[in-house]
Formats: C-alpha cells, structure tokens, sequence
C-alpha cells in the first residue's frame, strides 16, 4: 500500500538557524543529544537536509493541501514565512542544497526535478526527468545536479537549464541515495543491493561497487569523504497492508540479519563497522562529518546513536517511522524526519521534524 493512500505528499519548509555557538564542538566522542527544537509534530515528514554552511535546514512532510514552503529563523527555529508552490500529488524523496547554499532540489516521484531559491522559496525551476525520481545531489562546482530513478539509473542535469547529460544503469531496482565526496566522487546505493562509486569527472563511470548483502537504503558520507554511512534492509522498503497490520498490533518486527547500519570505507568498501540495533528495516544513515559517530534510523520508531569507539549508545522514540537523519555539516546538530501517527490531537503528537543539540566530550 503507497503511503499516497494516505494523504498527498510533498512541503519543503526551510529554516534558518541563528544565534548558534561558536563552531569547535562538532568533533569527537558523543554524550548526549540535548536542546531540540520541534520543527514539526503535525505531518508525515519524509526526508531533511541542511545547507552547507549549517545555518538552514530544509524537510519535506505532508499537508491537506499540495507542497508548500516555511522559512524558521532565530534560536526558536519561530515561522517568519509561509508560500504555496507548485503541488504534486507524488512523495518527494530527497533533498540536497546547492554548495553554494542559494538553491534546493527537491527529487519527486512525479518525475520532476524542482529547484528553488533559497533566500525568496520561490520555485525557480522545474525540470521533467521522465520517470519517477528518488535520490538528488550536487556536483561540488554546483554546475550539475544528479539523480537517481526508481528504474534504476543515475542521471546528469547540467545548471542552469536542467540540460540533459550523461547517464549511467545502476542496477534494475530503485536508486535509493546518492552522496557527493568534496574531490567529486559519486556514490550511490539501491535495492539492487550495491553500493557503487562514480567518476563524474569521466562521465559518470562506474569505477568500482561493492556487494552489501542486503538492500541499501541510504548511503552518508564524512567531511573528509573517507567514511560512508550505509543503512540496510533485508528486503526492500517498502510498506504493505501487512507490514501496516502488524504496526496497528504493536508486533515487533523479528530480527533479520540484512536489518543494520554500517560504516564502510570510501575507498574499497571494507566493513568497518556493523551495528544490529533496530527492529525491521533501517531506512537512514548518517554518519558525523569527522567520521566517529553514525546516527540511524528505522521503521521501528528509534533514533540510534552510536559512537564508533564505542562507549554508551543514545536513542530516541517517535511516533511512527524514522524517515531520514543528518548531521550538520559541522557536526553540531543532528536533524530527524520522521512519520507521525495521525489520530492523536495535535497538542499530544509526537515530533515529526526536530533538530537536536549534539553533545561532545571535552577535548
């Protein structure tokens, strides 16, 4: 059963964070997650991203109505700006800020790529890809935003215009991620089950990919570009009546070998490190930008954080399915999209967009 059963899809809302502490805390092992701030305890959210700088962040979720756009600003993450854009009745998947911070792509199922403009929300460009579309980066110039289809492929668009470029056949199962290392190289991850790494440079060719065992849902990389964080399922993710039968229960999904998130090299994909915490899918992975902590997510309602070097793990209950987590470029905050139940009042619901205070150990 599509989620679309339920409701249409599709908000982007953006938010500026200001006021923040000085940078210097990003780094090292974590304590604790503190201080959060509910961007959202109303609406299925599906995916988040952050700007380059760390100072925005931008999720998608679901209204009565069609995609719409909020700006936050100040310490409060407070609604400074509300606009309707262009509606689609399709789930938009993913999100990816522009380097530069000016532009976000949002990659629908409809088959548009849409790109809007950051300091006004207004929808600069929309751009017809021809299948239904599931993962979106930049190209580090800015210069070329990629994304990947449900059918399969990694596709080029060339900026500004969207032109058409160069295409490559990741597999024949949906492109669930793609992530940018910062000297150009592209990963991406699907159903497939193969994590593969591409040289733009040459023209989006394949230059090695690695079997996971399991189905890849989403692939992170640090800030070195050294680290991956790969989420992973023993099937596909993908909701049914049953799965949501079993959820109304309250049964707990068995533990299944193929359901872990893990850290692997960028370069060869040697295993590094495999966490087994979550029940049933692990939909997201993000790893910190220095590479030490991998936060995941999945469909049995927890927030996982786990250290590399071990130490005390950190968890965080929701509503209803983690969708999507990241850290902030700089590593101070981590940003959480997940599915909240829709029958309880909106003073009770649980939080469906929030952005957490990362807690470091003294240097």
């Amino acid at each position: 059963m599509s989620v679309r059963a339920f409701a249409l899809c599709g908000v982007c809302a953006l938010g500026c964070i200001r006021n923040l502490p000085s940078p210097g805390a990003g780094a090292g092992r974590v304590v604790g997650l503190a201080e959060y701030a509910v961007l959202d305890h109303q609406d299925f959210a599906y995916t988040i991203a952050w700007s380059p700088d760390s100072e925005a962040v931008a999720y998608t979720h679901l209204t009565a109505k069609a995609f719409a756009a909020s700006w936050w600003s100040g310490a409060g993450l407070h609604v400074r700006k509300r606009a309707e854009l262009n509606g689609t009745d399709a789930d938009v998947e993913a999100l990816a800020f522009s380097p530069d911070g000016r532009a976000l792509a949002s990659a629908s199922r409809d088959g548009s790529l849409r790109l809007h403009d950051v300091a006004t929300g207004v929808l600069s460009a929309t751009c017809p890809v021809g299948e239904p579309l599931t993962a979106v980066a930049f190209a580090p110039s800015g210069n070329e935003v990629w994304v990947g289809t449900a059918s399969g492929w990694v596709k080029a668009l060339s900026l500004p215009g969207c032109v058409p470029g160069d295409q490559v056949r990741h597999g024949s199962e949906e492109v669930r991620a793609l992530a940018v290392a910062p000297d150009g190289r592209l990963f991406a991850g699907g159903w497939e089950q193969t994590l593969a790494q591409y040289a733009p440079p040459q023209g989006l060719k394949r230059v090695a990919a690695w079997s996971m065992g399991a189905c890849v849902n989403d692939v992170t990389l640090d800030r070195a570009g050294r680290v991956l964080g790969v989420a992973l399922s023993e099937g596909k993710a993908e909701r049914s009546f049953e799965i949501y039968q079993r959820e109304k229960r309250g049964q707990v999904e068995l533990s299944r070998p193929g359901d872990r998130a893990a850290l692997v090299e960028g370069e060869g994909g040697r295993p590094l490190r495999t966490w087994f915490a979550h029940r049933g899918v692990v939909a997201t992975a993000a790893v910190s930008p220095d590479g030490q902590t991998l936060a995941s997510g999945g469909w049995d309602k927890r927030l996982v954080v786990n250290g590399v070097a071990g130490g005390e793990a950190f968890e965080r209950t929701f509503g209803w399915s983690v969708r999507r987590v990241r850290f902030s470029p700089d590593g101070r905050f981590l940003a959480v999209a997940a599915w909240t139940p829709q029958t309880a009042g909106e003073s009770t619901r649980p939080p469906s967009a929030v952005v957490y205070r990362v807690l470091y150990a003294s240097p």
